[in-house]
C-alpha cells in the first residue's frame, strides 16, 4: 500500500504519510446520526484524539485533484486539511483526507453558545452561494470549530446551486424542529437569510417565508421559533422603507394549512405488530387525518397478524397489498425471501382464516389519482411490491414519474422514512425531516415502518401531508410487549432482535 500526498487547502503544511499509515491501521469509527462522526455508507472514517481521516472510493467523482482545487478555491475548510491517495500497485484505490479534529457544531448543547456559531455557518453558506454558485450542506454535524472557536465548514461535498433554496429551509426547519436555539437566536438567522435576499435582488426572502409558514410544527415552542425566524426576515435590511403598519405579520401557518387542504397520513409496514399499530391508531384520535394511506406489508414477520387485519379491516382506511401480505394470500413464500421471511409467512398462513387470507388477496397494489399515486415497492416495478427505492434506484423510478407525469408516490417496503426529489433537474436524497414540497417537480415519499423499523430503534413511523407541508413522526410503543409475544409464540431470536434494533 503507498500513500500520496496530493497538497493541503490553505498555506500550512501537510500532514505526513507515516500519520496515514497509523491511523488507516486503526479500527474504523462507527458513523451514527447525532454522534461525533455523521456520514453517508460509502465513508469510512479512521480518528484518534487529534486527527480525522475520512476514506472515499477512488472511483468516486468528483476526483480528489478536483476537489482539492475546489477547496482551495472556497477557503471555508480547515487550511491543515490534507488531501491524499492510497495506491496498490501504482493504481488508486481510496481518496481521502485528513484534518485536525475539531468540534461540530451539533456537539454544542449551550443554545447561547451555538446562536452565533450556527449565523456564522449561515452566514458562510450564502457567502458560498452568492460567490461561487455552490451549496454547502448547512447542517450543525458539517461545521465544526477548533480551540480558537474560528469556524470551518467539514463536508467533502459540495452541491449545485438551488434556486429554490430547498435544501436550505429543509435544513433550518430541521433547527425548528428541534428548537436548537432560543427565539433570539432564530431571530438572528432570519436578518442574515434577509440580508442575503437582498444582496441577491431577488425573491429569496420571500421564498424562504412561504417555505417556513409550510412547515407543519405542531409545538408551541415550535410555532414560537418560526415566529422568531419569520420576524428576523421581515425586519432585515430591505425594509425599513415600509412604514409599521405595512409590515407582514407573520402567521402561525399558511392559508392553505388552515383551509380546505386535507390531511393524509401516511404508513406502512405494519408487520403484524399489534402495539406498534395501537400507537399509530392513537395518533390518528389526536390528528384525526381526513385520509389514512398504508402502503402494504400488513403481515409478516410480526406475532399479531389476525389482530392486525381485523383492525384494519374495520377503518375506511385506502390499504394496498404488499409483498408480505401476497406471498401470504396465495401461499408463496419461496419467491424473493430469506429463510426467516419464509418460516413467518408460512406460520401466518396457519394462523389465518380463510376470510383474512381473501381480505389480503384483494387487496390492490397501486392507487393512481391525478397528482400522486401509492405503492408499496417501487413505482416502476410492474409487480409493484417487490422492487426498492434507494440509492441506486430512485433517480430511474423519478424518471419514470416524470415520464408518466405523476408529481408524488407514496412507498413502503425499505422500511426507512425518506424523500427522493427531483426539482428544477437536481436530485435530492433526505431522511425523515419535515419540509415544505415544491409545488413542481417529483417526489418519493416513503413514511418509514410501523411494526419494523429499519432506522433505529423500536418506533413507529408515520408521516403526515397537508398541502405542500410534509412531517415525519416516531412513535414510542410497547416493543417488550411484541417481543414477549414473539418468544412466547417460537419466533427466531433474530427476528426479536431487530424489533429490539430497529436495524
Amino acid at each position: 500500500m503507498e500513500v500520496r500526498i496530493l497538497g493541503t487547502v490553505g498555506n500550512a503544511s501537510a500532514f505526513d504519510k507515516a500519520l496515514v499509515r497509523r491511523l488507516l491501521a486503526s479500527a474504523p469509527v462507527t458513523l451514527s446520526h447525532g454522534q461525533a462522526f455523521t456520514g453517508r455508507p460509502d465513508t469510512i472514517v479512521h480518528a484518534d484524539a487529534r486527527h480525522v481521516l475520512k476514506l472515499h472510493p477512488a472511483d468516486q467523482e468528483p476526483a480528489a485533484r478536483e476537489r482539492l482545487r475546489c477547496e482551495r478555491r472556497l477557503g471555508v475548510h480547515h487550511p491543515r486539511k490534507t488531501w491524499f491517495l492510497v495506491e496498490e500497485a501504482g493504481e488508486p484505490c481510496w481518496q481521502g483526507n485528513i484534518t485536525p479534529r475539531l468540534m461540530p457544531l451539533h456537539q454544542q448543547a449551550d443554545p447561547d453558545r451555538l446562536a452565533p456559531l450556527l449565523e456564522a455557518a449561515l452566514c458562510m453558506t450564502l457567502e458560498v452561494l452568492a460567490q461561487h454558485g455552490l451549496q454547502l450542506d448547512f447542517a450543525p454535524s458539517n461545521f465544526a470549530t477548533d480551540d480558537q472557536d474560528r469556524l470551518y465548514y467539514l463536508d467533502d461535498d459540495l452541491y449545485p446551486e438551488d434556486e429554490e433554496l430547498l435544501s436550505l429551509s429543509s435544513a433550518l426547519g430541521n433547527l425548528l424542529r428541534q428548537r436548537a436555539l432560543k427565539p433570539s437566536g432564530f431571530r438572528t438567522l432570519g436578518r442574515c437569510l434577509s440580508r442575503f435576499g437582498t444582496r441577491q435582488d431577488g425573491p429569496a426572502s420571500d421564498i424562504l417565508q412561504l417555505r417556513f409558514r409550510g412547515l407543519f410544527l405542531p409545538r408551541e415552542d415550535q410555532q414560537a421559533a418560526r415566529s422568531a425566524l419569520l420576524e428576523g426576515l421581515s425586519d432585515g435590511p430591505g425594509t425599513e422603507h415600509e412604514r409599521p403598519e405595512e409590515r407582514k405579520k407573520p402567521s402561525s401557518a399558511p392559508a392553505a394549512l388552515t383551509g380546505a387542504a386535507p390531511k393524509r397520513l401516511l404508513i406502512s409496514d405494519i408487520h403484524a405488530n399489534l402495539p406498534a399499530l395501537e400507537a399509530i391508531l392513537d395518533a390518528c384520535d389526536r390528528i384525526r387525518p381526513d385520509e389514512v394511506l398504508v402502503m402494504g406489508d400488513i403481515v409478516g414477520y410480526g406475532p399479531h397478524p389476525a389482530e392486525c387485519v381485523a383492525l384494519l379491516a374495520e377503518h375506511d382506511w385506502r390499504i394496498l397489498r404488499g409483498n408480505h401480505d401476497h406471498a401470504t394470500a396465495h401461499g408463496l413464500p419461496e419467491i424473493g425471501f430469506s429463510g426467516l421471511a419464509r418460516w413467518v409467512i408460512e406460520w401466518t398462513r396457519a394462523e389465518l382464516c380463510q376470510a383474512s387470507l381473501d381480505w389480503l388477496a384483494a387487496l390492490p397494489s397501486r392507487i393512481v389519482e391525478d397528482e400522486w399515486l401509492a405503492v408499496h415497492g417501487a413505482p416502476m416495478d410492474r409487480s409493484d411490491f417487490n422492487a426498492y427505492v434507494y440509492h441506486l434506484t430512485y433517480g430511474d423510478n423519478l424518471d419514470w414519474m416524470q415520464r408518466h407525469g405523476q408529481r408524488l408516490c407514496f412507498h413502503g417496503h425499505t422500511h426507512v422514512p425518506s424523500v427522493h426529489l427531483r426539482h428544477h433537474g437536481n436530485d435530492y436524497a433526505l431522511g425523515g425531516e419535515a419540509l415544505s414540497l415544491p409545488a413542481t417537480g417529483h417526489a418519493l415519499i416513503c413514511p418509514g415502518s410501523v411494526g419494523q423499523n429499519r432506522s433505529g430503534g423500536p418506533l413507529a413511523w408515520y408521516a403526515l401531508l397537508q398541502g405542500n407541508a410534509l412531517e415525519f413522526t416516531a412513535l414510542e410503543y410497547d416493543w417488550k410487549r411484541t417481543c414477549r409475544d414473539m418468544k412466547r409464540l417460537g419466533f427466531p431470536d433474530a427476528l426479536i432482535q431487530r424489533i429490539q434494533k430497529g436495524n
